[in-house]
């Protein structure tokens, strides 16, 4: 490092901020010894300076200018989000977070932070040597962090913490609206490419049946270029839960009793996060903010059912690192978070070559199996239509085990005149079977389903 070097601060207006620049003060000027071996602070170099941050704009200039030998963050300023954090701990220098308390830390290592040192309980002092330490050791020209600053090893600690708050007495999470069932649930993606194969109706029956089955089952749309599962449960245009649940993730404060808040109760065991109600406002899904809304559903719930778009391109990547959200950000996050992706594919000839072009760039967006589905396969079709054709298709692009399910126009026509799902309007249908053993493929547990009305 070069020319003179800062310690920047972009702190809120909290009660102890001004105590904390005070203590950085002291340590640079020798009048305030530091606290411990592991993070007293050598003597100052000359021409290191504090730099304040106004905001969030002023901070990425100046994490960007080079200029900076540590950066201090209270991941309280305004207008912070793990966005930003993502920026900033991408960037080489050290990135600290300075928390109050172990609910502080919680949100701070929600948004990204990996180092985050404590300024409550008498740990100012502290504080500001292991502030000054780094930007010591930095100008030194070591990288990284001396041993032990910032307990980078706590970085993991958002998915340690209790993430349930205490419950409301407006709001159990009960049965009805949520339940802590005591391990992380399930993520089945269901994905499937444009022209309109059927996703849609097959992630609805797959977790409507989940729920008769007895599992506690969220299904989140996450499309955010044709969105439908509103649409197709009947349910008004509202806000959507999840652009406002991905809001708050992205601001290191989403919660389950937040999120549950933010999703609609549809039956007993099932709710869903309806999506975004018009495909123009895609920008509202923060991006970051998905892996905790799926790390909180899963707290939440034994099964979770991602309706993700199709579009698994990743031209819009470059706009990443300049804080424009990614419209298919949700679809990939879901993907990259899934214990199991269902790619639904149309049985008529350009359906199924859609599905198939798909497949290198979906199998290069998750590592979990992938289980296909030919979705409305007819005799009418003749040959392109035969179930040996279509097994023999799949299993030359290494896609076993399909699951093949009849086009059983009679019995959705019959449930869309009702205005019901079709796993609501018959469960006798070939359509209902078909799911329901496309059900018993994914694991879940199996019941005599005509017992469920």
């Amino acid at each position: 490092m070069t020319g003179d070097q800062s310690i920047v601060l972009a702190l809120a207006k909290s009660e102890w901020e001004s105590d904390l620049i005070l203590a950085i003060d002291q340590v640079l000027k020798g009048t305030t010894p530091g606290a411990g071996s592991s993070t007293a602070a050598p003597k100052a170099p000359s021409g290191l300076r504090v730099q304040r941050c106004v905001d969030v704009a002023d901070l990425l200039v100046t994490a960007d200018s080079g200029r900076a030998a540590v950066i201090v963050v209270d991941p309280t300023f305004p207008r912070l989000t793990a966005e930003v954090v993502g920026r900033l701990v991408a960037r080489p220098v050290v990135v600290l977070a300075v928390c109050p308390g172990e609910q502080a830390e919680r949100q701070a290592r929600q948004l990204g932070f990996e180092r985050v040192v404590q300024v409550g309980g008498g740990e100012l002092v502290r504080a500001a040597a292991a502030v000054v330490a780094v930007a010591a050791w930095r100008l030194s020209g070591r990288t990284g962090a001396p041993e032990g600053v910032g307990h980078p090893e706590r970085a993991g600690m958002a998915d340690r913490l209790e993430i349930v708050d205490e419950v409301s007495p407006d709001l159990e999470l009960t049965e009805d609206n949520g339940s802590s069932h005591g391990s992380k649930g399930r993520i089945i993606a269901v994905w499937g490419p444009a022209g309109a194969p059927g996703r849609t109706t097959i992630a609805l029956a797959l977790a409507h049946l989940a729920a008769l089955r007895g599992t506690s089952t969220r299904i989140i749309d996450a499309d955010l270029r044709t969105p439908g599962v509103a649409a197709a449960i009947g349910l008004e245009p509202e806000s959507s839960g999840l652009a406002a649940a991905a809001a708050l993730a992205d601001r290191g404060s989403l919660t389950t009793y937040s999120l549950a808040r933010q999703a609609r109760q549809l039956g007993d065991r099932w709710r869903v996060l309806t999506g975004i109600t018009n495909a123009d406002r895609w920008s509202e899904v923060a991006p970051t903010g998905m892996p905790t809304v799926f790390k909180c559903a899963t707290a939440l719930d034994e099964l979770v059912v991602v309706d993700v778009g199709s579009s698994l391109d990743r031209e819009d990547d470059v706009l990443f690192d300049q804080l424009v959200p990614r419209r298919d950000a949700p679809a990939f996050y879901a993907l990259a978070e899934a214990d199991v992706v269902v790619a639904v594919g149309s049985c008529a000839p350009v359906g199924l070559a859609r599905m198939l072009s798909s497949l290198p760039r979906l199998r290069e967006a998750t590592s979990a199996p992938v289980i296909p589905v030919v979705n409305r396969v007819r005799r009418s079709l003749g040959e392109f239509g035969s179930r040996r054709r279509l097994k023999e298709l799949l299993d030359s692009v290494d896609l076993v085990d399909p699951a093949l399910i009849p086009d059983d126009q009679a019995a959705l026509d019959a449930a869309t005149r009702r205005q019901l799902l079709p796993t609501e309007s018959d469960l006798n249908s070939d359509f209902v079977r078909a799911v329901s053993s496309l059900l018993d493929q994914l694991g879940v547990s199996a019941v005599d389903l005509a017992a469920g009305y």
